[in-house]
């Protein structure tokens, strides 16, 4: 056990976290399951209406899936799929003479 884990054991048995507190600092440190919402945050997708559609897809599809099936499919879509494109088309949009959302001339 670390220095961390053998402090978080002293205090827990002394009881200055009560009596809900988690038994150990492994416990206590163990992040839940994200929502569908939170597993796609992560990727920091700027466009909201993007963003919303695949909160939503991940939410019809989480009934039938698995947790980590559902991780999974959050991060294709979220950080191979949606934020390269994001970093893509911005790298490609800021360059001099082009504009983000301006129509190109055909």
């Amino acid at each position: 056990m670390n220095e961390g884990g053998l402090f978080y054991a002293l205090l827990f048995e002394t009881g200055v976290f009560g009596p809900d507190a988690p038994p150990n600092l492994m416990a206590a440190t163990r992040r839940g399951q994200l929502s569908c919402a939170g597993l796609i945050d992560r990727y920091q997708i700027e466009c909201a209406p993007v963003r919303d559609l695949l909160v939503d897809y991940l939410a019809v599809r989480r009934p039938a899936v698995d947790y980590t099936s559902l991780d999974n499919l959050a991060r294709n879509l979220g950080l191979l799929f949606r934020r390269d494109l994001e970093l893509h088309h911005r790298s490609h949009a800021q360059r001099p003479g082009r504009h983000r959302h301006a129509a190109q001339p055909r």
